[in-house]
Parts: C-alpha cells; structure tokens; sequence
C-alpha cells in the first residue's frame, strides 16, 4: 500500500490485525483507487492522517475495478 499517513497507531494496528484475521484487504493506497492512491482523508490544525477506508474481502479483489474516497 501506497500511503501519504506513515504514523501508525493502536487502533492502525488494531485494524489491520482484524482485516488479517478476517482475510480482508484496505483498498486505500492500491491501485485500485482511482483518483490518488493513499492521500489523506482527514484534516485537522495539527496535521491530517487516514481515517476513512474501504475495505474488501480479499475473494471479492477481482470484482472491483476502482474507486475514490
């Protein structure tokens, strides 16, 4: 994954844990998403990170073409 948010925290860890466990698969900062891969999401006076994500079932990979946040 491609990503311009390089600080992961708990709840980043806490979330690709659950995705391994569970075989899925963060599309944000493939290739699939269309726009610009891996930007921000969110933005706050002290800086902006990810916080929004669409998340697949690694099975379901080939049916999705694109997508933007």
């Amino acid at each position: 994954r491609i990503s311009s948010d390089d600080t992961l925290n708990t709840r980043g860890r806490e979330i690709l844990a659950e995705c391994d466990l569970l075989n899925l698969c963060i599309l944000n900062g493939t290739k699939l998403e269309a726009a610009s891969p891996g930007r921000s999401t969110s933005w706050q006076p002290g800086g902006e990170s990810t916080i929004d994500y669409a998340i697949a079932s690694k099975s379901l990979l080939p049916l999705v073409k694109d997508f933007y946040v």
